[in-house]
C-alpha cells in the first residue's frame, strides 16, 4: 500500500472506520477483483444509481457528504491529491470512495455515476485510484430528519442555492452574512431557492425558520394595482412555480391559480391593516389560510419567523419574535377533511409577479439564519450486490413512497425491471431477475404515493 496514503490516514488510527478502510484497500489491492459497484445520492426523482461495471463516483451535491479525495498517477499506484475535502460537519452522511482514472461511461447521463475530473496542466484528477476494481462505501445514519442551516457565512451559491427569474433581486452580503432581497411585483416570478432533496406532503412533519428585517416598503406602486401585495418566504413546487401560468395573485383560479405552496405571507397595510397570512395551497388550488391583522412588521426590526407543520393533526403553526422578544400570536392553519394534498420540493424566498392581482409592492429587506427541517431522503443505507448471479439492491424505505428498479445498457432509454413496491419504513429489496449478459446500469426510482 502506498506509504504516503498510509501516513495520511495514520492520524485517524484511533478511528475504527479508518482502520477498516486501510485493511480493505490492502486486501483488495492484492486480490485485484474484477468487479465494480457504485451507489450515489442525487437530488430529484431518481435518487440513487448503481451499475455493474467499473465506474467513478459522483460527489456533486453540497452538504450531503464528506469526501476524502485523491488522485492516481498511474493505474497501479496510490497518491494523495492536493484537492481539499469538504469539511462541513452540519450534515450527516459520510462517503469514502475509490475508483479508476479511466472511465468509459456516458458523461451526459445526469443520474448515473460520472467521473470526478479536474483539468489541471493536462492531468485528470479523480478519487483514490485502485486498479482494476472500484469500491464505494456510503455509510448513512438512520434517515430520521434532515436539517439544512444557511447562515450565509459563505457563498450560498456554492451550497446548492440558486436563483430563478430576476437575479438582481437577490444579493449575498458577505460582510454582514445575510441575503439582501428586493420584492418587486412589477417583475416576473423570481425565487432564491434550494431543492429539498425530497417531496413533502400533508403526511410529513417539517418546519422552517428565518430572520426577516425590512428597510422600506411601498404598496400600490404599479398603475392599476393600488392595494397591497405579499412578501413571501416558504415552500413550493419548483416545476410548477416556474411555469409561465403560475399567477400567485389570482387566488382561486382553475387555469392560472397557484398550486403546491406552504408559505409565510405578509401584506403591508394599504388601508385595511397590515396582515400576516400563513398559507397552504393544495395540488388542485384549494386554499387553507388565516388572516391576522392588524399586525405590522415594523422596519429596522428583526423578526424571527418559524413555520411548523405537524402531520398528525394537519396543522401549520406560526411563531414570531421581534428582536428576540415575544410578538403577536398567529392563528393556526388547520386542514379540514376536504383538503386534498400538496407536493412541495423546494424552499424559496419568493418575489411574485402581481399579474392578475389588484395590488403591488416594492420592498427591500434582509433574510438571514435559515433553518429547514424535513424528513430524511426517501432511501437510506443503499447497498447492492450479486445474489446467485442476479443484481439486487436493498435500502431502508419510507412509508408513503413507491419504489421501482430500472435498468439501461445504452443510456438511450430505461426499462422498469421490478414491480412498483410500497415503502414500509423497513428494508426493501429490488432485483433484476433477468440481467443482460453484458454490462448494465441501474437506478432506483422513488415516487410519492
Amino acid at each position: 500500500m502506498n506509504l504516503r496514503f498510509r501516513k495520511q490516514f495514520g492520524c485517524l488510527a484511533r478511528d475504527a472506520l479508518a482502520r477498516v478502510l486501510i485493511w480493505i484497500f490492502d486486501t483488495l489491492a492484492k486480490k485485484r477483483l474484477p468487479w465494480g459497484l457504485c451507489c450515489g445520492w442525487s437530488l430529484g426523482q431518481y435518487v440513487f444509481s448503481a451499475q455493474r461495471v467499473l465506474v467513478a463516483q459522483i460527489c456533486n451535491l453540497p452538504y450531503r457528504r464528506i469526501a476524502f479525495c485523491g488522485t492516481s498517477a498511474s493505474a497501479g499506484a496510490l497518491e494523495l491529491s492536493d484537492v481539499l475535502p469538504i469539511t462541513n460537519r452540519r450534515y450527516r452522511r459520510l462517503q469514502i470512495c475509490a475508483t479508476l482514472n479511466e472511465y468509459f461511461g456516458h458523461r451526459h447521463a445526469p443520474l448515473v455515476a460520472a467521473p470526478l475530473r479536474e483539468e489541471r496542466s493536462g492531468r485528470s484528477r479523480s478519487c483514490i485510484g485502485l486498479a482494476p476494481f472500484v469500491i464505494c462505501w456510503i455509510l448513512s445514519l438512520p434517515a430520521v430528519a434532515d436539517t439544512t442551516i444557511e447562515s450565509f457565512d459563505e457563498n450560498p451559491f456554492f451550497n446548492g442555492w440558486k436563483i430563478f427569474g430576476a437575479s438582481d433581486l437577490f444579493h449575498w452580503n458577505s460582510t454582514n452574512q445575510n441575503l439582501e432581497v428586493t420584492w418587486n411585483s412589477a417583475l416576473t416570478n423570481s425565487f432564491f431557492y434550494r431543492p429539498l432533496g425530497t417531496v413533502l406532503s400533508k403526511s410529513d412533519d417539517f418546519s422552517c425558520g428565518f430572520d426577516l428585517r425590512f428597510q422600506d416598503i411601498l404598496v400600490g406602486v404599479n398603475p392599476g394595482r393600488p392595494f397591497t401585495f405579499q412578501v413571501t418566504v416558504g415552500f413550493l413546487n419548483l416545476a410548477q412555480a416556474t411555469t409561465t401560468n403560475f399567477a400567485r395573485g389570482t387566488g382561486n383560479n382553475a387555469a392560472n391559480g397557484p398550486r403546491n405552496v406552504i408559505e409565510f405571507d405578509y401584506f403591508p397595510d394599504s388601508g385595511f391593516g397590515a396582515t400576516i397570512s400563513p398559507t397552504i395551497i393544495s395540488s388542485n388550488n384549494q386554499f387553507a389560510t388565516t388572516f391576522n391583522f392588524p399586525i405590522e412588521l415594523t422596519t429596522d426590526d428583526w423578526f424571527r419567523v418559524v413555520l411548523s407543520y405537524t402531520a398528525t393533526n394537519q396543522t401549520l403553526t406560526t411563531d414570531i419574535k421581534r428582536n428576540g422578544q415575544p410578538f403577536n400570536s398567529i392563528k393556526e392553519v388547520i386542514l379540514d377533511d376536504g383538503f386534498s394534498d400538496f407536493r412541495v420540493d423546494t424552499f424559496a424566498v419568493s418575489s411574485y409577479s402581481d399579474g392578475g392581482a389588484d395590488g403591488s409592492i416594492l420592498a427591500h429587506g434582509t433574510v438571514r439564519d435559515l433553518q429547514i427541517i424535513t424528513p430524511g431522503p426517501p432511501l437510506a443505507g443503499l447497498t447492492g450486490e450479486f445474489t446467485k448471479g442476479l443484481w439486487q439492491v436493498q435500502f431502508v424505505s419510507r412509508t408513503n413512497w413507491f419504489y421501482t428498479l430500472e435498468r439501461t445498457t445504452s443510456f438511450e432509454s430505461w426499462t422498469t425491471i421490478s414491480l412498483r413496491e410500497s415503502g414500509t419504513g423497513a428494508y426493501l429489496f429490488l432485483q433484476d431477475a433477468a440481467p443482460p449478459r453484458d454490462r448494465a446500469y441501474y437506478r432506483v426510482k422513488a415516487e410519492r404515493q
